[in-house]
């Protein structure tokens, strides 16, 4: 390999082909799920949340009313093919974060002793008649489907109020909107900002997943068994709303939200469950109506030490939220679902002058995941920490589906707005992990475009940090891949002069690993399977990889790809060509 121009020589064409070939043989068999009935796995420390477990039901719920065990195996190419709905893609949400679903009985009880049993858990006091008044008119069979929701509401919180069980979580709020694993991450290190990732990490680490994952399994499970109620009077109680088939405007927080169906409006928390009020929240919207979602943080499927969910069956719909949400977790498992066709906006507006952080299948420890059916959607999140990001040992997925043009798009902010002077700033953002963290960004089919703006530093368009891992798939359609420059300096470990490598905005399968051996080797891939594409990057891309990271971009099918950057440090790329670059960089068109 010639170093200085970073190309690859005739000689060592066919060894690097054979090194590409494992490279895909081990990233098949890392994606494959294993379908043997091994013991559950069990994780090292703060390690890499993606992995090969097998998701393995279990039997013993007996005689009760629903049960979450259920088998589902194979490589993980096929089973997203084959998720059909919420609960098949929290279990495959699961199994590759390494999490074990548990089997658990939900007990059987009328609606009134489930609502009296779920206030009695969340300590809010409701006087008996007010129950009784909500309920009393339903039919045999509307209670028995409003006890069987409640009952379940009232069995996640119970799972994850256990699974956070003296891990000190409530106290790192304040650690999350720090960026703390952002500033530790990047090399904006002192010894206070390493205290606090320690302290942070070891809190994720302390959360019991495998039941945290059993209680999104619950509610996934049970908003799928909940039927269409006709219902005389709506059901509105503190915290509980069941009904609603106008154009409602919903402005409370709700631990249970259903809305039959209208073009609504959501200003609460949607689905948004924190630690101060809840463990667990859902909100469905049925029909197809045009619905809008604003809300400023913790809404829109957002799991904070519990678990969060939103299902929206159809519509064109509008999501904004400044910050932690649309997906996205804190030390437990958000989840936004939009079912419906149509083209969806999933948006991040500044907001009192500071910026976006943590929307999107984002996660610091848990899993975060956003998944659209259909449409030509945007998606689009400025700042940092968003739009598919994965760390603390938790794993964000975006699957985009059908044949929509989507447009991924992330932009710089004024640096001002994070409280430091580094000029103009974006990420990691779109497709990015690090600190042990772990994405997936699968896009379907569609001519799609996934931009990022110029000063977009740490990485987008798959880029993974120390310890940890990073996957765009793309599976069909002429899409193409932007990235913008940085020209702004980013002093790395306090020092007095910048560092280049920092200054450069790493993507389309990069990985660094900041010869951080300690923190464990970091893997990034970008995989686009069908189409004519464009790869257009100004530093450090399209199969790079720092010291300490191996990084493999791969492209088949298309007879006119196209790889531009203006950079020499970016080695010969093309359409049918092979290249290496970095310490363990490759690409491959074929």
């Amino acid at each position: 390999m010639d170093r200085e121009g970073w190309t690859v020589s005739a000689a060592n064409l066919d060894r690097m082909s054979t090194i590409l070939k494992g490279l895909i043989v081990a990233l098949a068999a890392t994606l494959a799920v294993s379908s043997a009935g091994a013991d559950a796995p069990t994780t090292s420390r703060h390690a890499p949340a993606i992995h090969a477990a097998a998701l393995r039901g279990t039997t013993g719920c007996g005689a009760a009313a629903a049960c979450t065990s259920r088998a589902v195996t194979g490589p993980i190419g096929t089973r997203i093919a084959a998720s059909q709905g919420l609960a098949d893609w929290v279990r495959l949400a699961a199994d590759l974060h390494g999490s074990a679903i548990g089997a658990v009985a939900i007990p059987r009880m009328r609606a009134r002793d489930a609502l009296d049993a779920l206030y009695a858990e969340l300590d809010v006091a409701v006087f008996p008649g007010r129950i009784a008044a909500a309920t009393d008119s339903l039919s045999a069979e509307q209670d028995a489907a409003v006890g069987d929701l409640v009952t379940s509401v009232w069995t996640a919180h119970r799972l994850s109020a256990r699974a956070i069980a003296g891990t000190g979580i409530e106290q790192l709020d304040a650690l999350r909107a720090a960026h703390v694993i952002t500033a530790s991450s990047s090399g904006l290190r002192d010894v206070s900002v390493e205290q606090e990732l320690a302290r942070t990490l070891d809190a994720l680490d302390a959360v019991n997943m495998d039941l945290m994952a059993t209680a999104a399994a619950v509610l996934a499970d049970a908003i799928e068994r909940f039927p269409r109620l006709d219902l005389a009077d709506d059901i509105d109680l503190p915290l509980v709303f069941i009904g609603g088939s106008g154009d409602d405007v919903h402005a409370d927080d709700r631990v249970i939200l259903i809305d039959e169906g209208g073009n609504d409006t959501y200003l609460n928390n949607a689905g948004g469950a924190l630690l101060e009020t809840a463990g667990s929240a859902i909100a469905v919207d049925r029909g197809d109506g045009a619905d809008v979602y604003r809300a400023d943080r913790g809404a829109q499927g957002f799991g904070e030490g519990g678990v969060g969910i939103l299902l929206d069956e159809g519509g064109a719909d509008s999501y904004s939220l400044h910050s932690f949400g649309q997906g996205g977790t804190f030390g437990g498992i958000g989840v936004l679902y939009d079912e419906g066709p149509e083209d969806d906006l999933y948006l991040s507006p500044h907001l009192n002058g500071a910026a976006p952080i943590g929307t999107k299948a984002a996660s610091l420890g848990g899993i975060g995941m956003l998944i659209d059916e259909g449409g030509s959607n945007v998606y689009h999140q400025d700042g940092l920490d968003g739009l598919v990001w994965g760390a603390g040992g938790g794993l964000g997925l975006l699957a985009s589906l059908g044949d929509g043009d989507d447009l991924y798009r992330a932009d710089e902010v004024p640096v001002e707005l994070l409280g430091t002077d580094l000029g103009t700033f974006a990420g990691p953002i779109m497709g990015s992990s690090e600190a042990y963290g772990a994405i997936v960004l699968y896009d379907e089919a569609g001519n799609d475009t996934y931009r990022c703006g110029d000063h977009v530093r740490q990485g987008c368009q798959s880029a993974a940090g120390p310890g940890s891992f990073a996957l765009l798939w793309d599976v069909e359609g002429d899409d193409s891949y932007l990235m913008g420059e940085s020209i702004s300096p980013l002093f790395f470990g306090g020092g007095a002069s910048p560092i280049d490598i920092v200054n450069f905005p790493m993507g389309q399968a990069s990985a660094y690993g900041w010869g951080l051996p300690a923190w464990g080797p970091a893997f990034a891939l970008l995989r686009d399977e069908d189409g004519e594409d464009r790869y257009v990057a100004e530093h450090w891309a399209q199969g790079h990889a720092v010291t300490g990271g191996t990084a493999l971009l791969y492209d088949t099918g298309g007879d006119a790809d196209v790889y531009a950057t203006a950079s020499p440090l970016v080695g010969t790329r093309g359409d049918g060509q092979t290249w290496a670059d970095g310490s363990i960089g490759f690409g491959a068109d074929e």
